[in-house]
């Protein structure tokens, strides 16, 4: 059964390889819902080795599509006061490719003004 099929969710913080963001998006992807993976860029430590952040929710992105379901990456800092009124900050673009909003957001990495905006919506 897929309770979320139809659903689009948005995740932060789901590069960590052992992180909550990764197994929300996990979760989230098979209860059937098409997954936003975001973080913010740069380079992370992972088991002593450097890797870069896009390249670790590309990871994820594979993950998710080898379990049959959809997921896209994206390079986001949810936590940037001043882009919140930029109109890519919310991923409208690509969330408009799929034709559907986000339905669930998970910020694995605290408070964001994109968060507070989808609590008062």
């Amino acid at each position: 059964m897929h309770p979320l099929r139809g659903k689009v969710a948005l995740v932060t913080g789901a590069s960590v390889p052992r992180g909550i963001g990764r197994a929300i998006a996990l979760r989230l992807a098979q209860d059937g819902a098409a997954v936003f993976v975001t973080d913010i860029d740069g380079i992370m430590d992972v088991d002593g080795i450097p890797m870069q952040r896009p390249e670790l929710l590309q990871r994820i992105v594979t993950e998710i599509v080898g379990i049959g379901g959809a997921a896209f990456s994206l390079i986001l800092d949810v936590s940037d006061v001043s882009a919140e009124d930029d109109p890519s900050y919310t991923t409208r673009p690509r969330i408009d490719a799929w034709g559907a909003t986000p339905s669930a957001y998970a910020f694995s990495a605290g408070d964001s003004p994109l968060m507070t905006k989808a609590l008062r919506h």
